[in-house]
């Protein structure tokens, strides 16, 4: 890693190298953002490549009216949605697998 120091007089830059303890003194980089939402298709194709599709799919068909109407109609599911944190507490997701599971998905 470097830093650059720029000259305010002629502007020229001059690259130097930092040192192993400036290095280790730097803050940490911030984690990706976890997305408030995801559409619909977003979600179910990362289920599909994550072999989850159906398990859902058999979750929603054995739930009420309401889930299923949720489940299809949706145009976002949001991370504190009720419905997706009731599927990820069936899929025995953690919130961390759950905000990877967003960031991910927002990626699709």
């Amino acid at each position: 890693m470097n830093r650059i120091e720029t000259n305010v007089i002629t502007g020229e830059q001059t690259v130097i190298p930092l040192t192993p303890e400036e290095i280790a003194a730097l803050p940490p980089l911030p984690g990706p953002v976890v997305p408030v939402s995801v559409t619909p298709r977003q979600v179910r194709l990362l289920l599909h490549s994550q072999n989850l599709l159906s398990q859902v799919e058999a979750i929603i068909a054995a739930s009420d009216e309401p889930t299923r109407i949720a489940w299809e109609y949706a145009l976002e599911f949001r991370r504190d949605d009720p419905l997706l944190l009731q599927l990820a507490g069936n899929l025995n997701l953690t919130a961390q697998q759950v905000d990877q599971f967003f960031i991910t998905a927002a990626g699709l």
